[in-house]
């Protein structure tokens, strides 16, 4: 695993000291990701490296679409670019798949790579204009379906699966780090946090009701920590339910832990 995880030049300016619509998409992920600051967002090796981890992508989509409020776009119209809801379905199925197979250090799937230009070519465009722009708010929120289903699994519900074992290897590297774990490699942990996603919310409409696998938070929010129990057979010396049949609700009292835990 690249020891770049998380780190990069922090920008001079911060984002907090402007209005978010204010801002340019090209400024907002520079901040994102601070390693781009100076670097060309389509043909740059940092550029490259950003795409070739989707949790990533997920923050840098997420965020914009965030903040500019054009996550609501898909009450008004679903972006299908003119597909039928189902075969957009099944070619985000595809394109994620092989994403994911080859994530972080194999090609890009091309679908990715056009997308993510039309979103660098848009780099001037302020944030507040984003929900005006139907070609760029497709392209964000194709990007983020396709990087959260990159991602499935990587709650490490998986196990064994490569693309998990890179997960739980990022988690472990910045659960270490001052700002908390995040599965970030490119986008700081200082900006915002990515991690495993447990719940999708069945009500309302917020960026969190657009993903599965994925979740973002600002670094304000919380300090997470993420801690793995073992789960191999060898290993695993963890606690024992004393009533088999077990109670609905389980009270400390209900569990038995080895003397040498």
């Amino acid at each position: 695993m690249t020891s770049a995880v998380n780190r990069g030049r922090t920008p001079s300016w911060s984002v907090r000291s402007m209005r978010f619509d204010e801002l340019t998409v090209g400024e907002a992920i520079r901040w994102l990701v601070p390693s781009l600051q100076g670097m060309s967002l389509l043909s740059s090796r940092e550029a490259r490296l950003l795409l070739k981890w989707p949790p990533d992508v997920f923050a840098v989509a997420g965020w914009l679409l965030a903040r500019s409020g054009a996550y609501a776009e898909v009450l008004r119209k679903w972006p299908t670019g003119g597909q039928r809801p189902g075969n957009w379905v099944r070619a985000i199925y595809r394109t994620a798949e092989a994403w994911r197979l080859r994530a972080p250090d194999g090609p890009v799937p091309p679908t990715v790579g056009k997308l993510w230009g039309r979103v660098a070519r848009a780099a001037q465009t302020r944030l507040g204009q984003v929900p005006f722009r139907p070609v760029l708010c497709e392209a964000l929120i194709r990007l983020l379906a396709l990087a959260d289903h990159a991602a499935s699994g990587a709650d490490v519900t998986r196990s064994g699966d490569r693309f998990v074992r890179r997960v739980v290897q990022t988690l472990a590297v910045t659960d270490n780090q001052s700002a908390g774990a995040s599965l970030g490699r490119m986008v700081h942990s200082s900006r915002v946090k990515i991690l495993p996603k447990m719940h999708t919310p069945q009500s309302g409409l917020t960026l969190r009701s657009l993903s599965h696998n994925l979740a973002l938070f600002e670094s304000g929010e919380m300090r997470p920590n993420w801690w793995f129990l073992p789960y191999s057979k060898e290993s695993w010396q963890g606690a024992r339910l004393a009533r088999p049949l077990g109670p609905l609700a389980i009270a400390p009292t209900d569990l038995q832990f080895p003397a040498d835990a």
